[in-house]
């Protein structure tokens, strides 16, 4: 009991706040932008993704498939921090889907293993990977937008 206990309080410190709202804007395809109930834009860096930048390779196809998914759409933002750029750095949900998880899970991103070590991330990607999903099927040695970004400064 206590051990399921500190597995909850783990978990629910991991992403400890939330909030509700509509996506207004998908900047990229890993940033949002969410009106809130309160009526607050609040902009949204998917945490655990990496997309391919809007100009890289695949970019425009990534923000296609995630506007397709949740603009104008209500979503639960769960998350622990702001990152430098002053986002939220959250996890999305529609319904009942991980978005960041399924943006990774339809070859639409990266895993950003770098910063997380999450196991279903990881296999996410070997799974569109194997099956040449998205970004997978479209160039045999894609490149990954940290990458991506570096070269382009």
């Amino acid at each position: 009991m206590r051990l399921l206990f500190l597995f909850l309080l783990s978990g629910f410190a991991l992403y400890a706040s939330q909030f509700s709202g509509i996506v207004v804007k998908v900047i990229d395809g890993d940033s949002i932008i969410v009106k809130k109930t309160d009526g607050d834009k609040e902009e949204v860096r998917l945490d655990r993704t990496d997309a391919p930048e809007y100009n890289q390779d695949f970019g425009q196809q990534s923000r296609f498939f995630l506007d397709h998914l949740i603009y104008k759409k209500k979503v639960t933002v769960k998350y622990k921090k702001h990152d430098s750029y002053d986002r939220v750095l959250g996890i999305v949900f529609y319904g009942k889907i991980e978005v960041n998880l399924q943006m990774i899970q339809k070859g639409m991103s990266w895993h950003y293993s770098y910063y997380d070590q999450t196991k279903s991330y990881a296999a996410a990607q070997v799974y569109a990977q194997k099956n040449k999903l998205g970004l997978w099927g479209a160039s045999a040695h894609p490149q990954q937008p940290y990458l991506y970004r570096k070269s382009h400064k």
